[in-house]
């Protein structure tokens, strides 16, 4: 990867600096349960890998996604009058990516 300040390559260029994401795999598994006639009981969690090398934190503080792992939880109540009301919770683990003391990625 080149260094933002360099100017060998342009943003968003292959080898120039950026985001730097990678791709990754994502395990994701959810289950569902009607409960009752009028309600529905959901369930899931999100497992994946660190999209952000830690050659890449510089412009990753613009759009902070180190998630890896979450749960998450919902239902949806059907109304009487044919209505819905639907909700969720969902968590994600606190995550970290430590970069160069610089800030820069300069290899």
């Amino acid at each position: 990867m080149a260094s933002l300040f360099n100017g060998s390559k342009q943003l968003g260029l292959a080898n120039g600096p950026g985001f730097g994401w990678r791709d990754l795999t994502v395990l994701k598994l959810g289950v569902s349960h009607q409960y009752s006639k009028d309600l529905v009981l959901r369930a899931g969690i999100r497992k994946g890998d660190q999209p952000v090398p830690s050659g890449e934190t510089f412009f990753n503080i613009l759009a902070p996604g180190v998630v890896q792992n979450h749960p998450s939880l919902g239902a949806t109540w059907a109304t009487d009058s044919g209505g819905e009301w639907s909700g969720f919770y969902s968590r994600a683990f606190g995550q970290s990516v430590t970069g160069a003391k610089d800030g820069l990625n300069n290899s």
